[in-house]
């Protein structure tokens, strides 16, 4: 994948509690060109997330003791598009048509985030 030039750079909140992963994950996006901010608690994620300035939610559905759906809820409510990974069966989450179950490819997480960037700017 192509990476997004500097000028348009889309920001992405990248939501996870696991430290290691959310690294992982980070990094993937860094590479595809996005520029990222992280949290690793639902409540660290909710202020960031109103801020104005993302543009794409990455998320865990279970962040611990939290729920990251009331993120993605958060999210659709100011008109940010929202990805959700899990690594709970996908059956679990059937309204949720932008879920990566874990695990996934690097170019997987990009082709999405770009597929939902992509889709929200041709509205």
């Amino acid at each position: 994948m192509e990476s997004i030039s500097q000028a348009a750079t889309p920001r992405v909140l990248l939501v996870e509690d696991d430290p290691d992963v959310l690294e992982v994950l980070r990094q993937a996006l860094e590479d595809g060109g996005y520029v990222v901010e992280s949290a690793c608690t639902r409540s660290a994620a909710a202020s960031r997330l109103v801020s104005g300035c993302i543009d794409l939610l990455i998320t865990d559905l279970m962040l611990g003791e939290e729920d990251g759906v009331v993120l993605m809820r958060l999210a659709e409510r100011h008109d940010i598009p929202v990805l959700g990974i899990t690594g709970h069966p996908a059956r679990w989450w059937p309204s949720r048509p932008a879920v990566l179950q874990k695990p996934f490819t690097a170019e997987r997480l990009t082709a999405e985030a770009g597929r939902l960037l992509g889709a929200h700017q041709a509205y």
